[in-house]
């Protein structure tokens, strides 16, 4: 096992107020007030995605790793969309009972924490996007793949379950082949039905009209050297957040799996900032 993920240990399950729960790992100062929730990338849960970071980010703010919709150990029983993750963070910040936070989306996160942004702004003290982009697919050829998923995940639907993980097992064993071996155990949690949901998801999603009018604090880090999330594309969210305090890391995109050092520092520096602009006197927030 990955000695960052042991350190960070099994989570705590979270009951929503629909019924269905999800998984939260708490990070900083048991007195500190949580602020921050850390919302991972596709197809990988929150202890994949922050475990070898959640040290650094802990000395700059308390706060959660949580689950997404379908991913991990998180919510089940719903169509996987951004705006029902988006929904589903909510409901695990009530449960949690907080009332504003500043999400942290890496990648698939990134564009959760883009439309919590504009489905609930009086919620988001600022916003921290990592790897992430406005839209993921823009040729015929993205468009086209992204497609794929979504209209494959109706007939995967109609599998049994042992069928679908082991059609999870198969496709995960591949992809994960470049990866340490600890992530293909975390990858296999999920839902495979969601995954594919999730892909037809990005492919469609947006956000470059729906975030005109945010003005409060923001960070955009990009993975310079990223083979998943074109950095050119990345950059494009400096469009709707010209203000951002921005971080460049010489990485690619899975410098979350790679113990590297670079990507804690990076988040803990771009939260201090925001967090810093959000307390301070000239801080500005959406217009609720």
């Amino acid at each position: 096992m990955n000695a960052a993920i042991e350190r960070l240990g099994s989570g705590a399950p979270l009951t929503l107020r629909d019924g269905r729960s999800t998984n939260v790992w708490r990070f900083g100062a048991a007195d500190d007030e949580p602020t921050t929730l850390l919302l991972h990338g596709w197809n990988i849960d929150g202890p994949v995605n922050f475990a070898s970071s959640v040290e650094q980010v802990a000395e700059t703010s308390a706060g959660y790793i949580v689950d997404l919709t379908g991913h991990g150990h998180g919510p089940r029983g719903e169509p996987f969309s951004i705006d029902r993750a988006a929904a589903d963070v909510l409901l695990a910040a009530n449960a949690l009972g907080i009332e504003q936070f500043v999400p942290v989306g890496y990648s698939m996160g990134g564009a959760v924490a883009q439309r919590l942004l504009h489905a609930a702004p009086q919620r988001c003290i600022g916003v921290v996007l990592v790897a992430t982009a406005p839209k993921f697919a823009e040729t015929s050829i993205e468009r086209a793949q992204f497609a794929f998923m979504q209209q494959a995940s109706r007939p995967a639907k109609q599998l049994p379950r042992p069928a679908q993980d082991g059609i999870l097992r198969v496709i995960a064993s591949i992809a994960c082949i470049r990866y340490p071996n600890w992530v293909l155990p975390h990858v296999l949690q999920a839902d495979m039905v969601a995954l594919l949901e999730a892909g037809g998801a990005l492919g469609s999603f947006n956000s470059t009209e729906s975030l005109n009018h945010w003005q409060g604090p923001s960070a955009v880090i990009v993975t310079a050297r990223d083979r998943v999330v074109n950095p050119e594309r990345q950059r494009r969210l400096l469009d709707l957040f010209p203000d951002a305090f921005t971080v460049e890391l010489d990485a690619d995109h899975d410098i979350p799996v790679r113990d590297d050092p670079r990507l804690g520092d990076a988040l803990a520096t771009a939260l201090h900032h925001v967090l810093d602009s959000a307390s301070g006197p000239t801080a500005q927030s959406h217009p609720n």
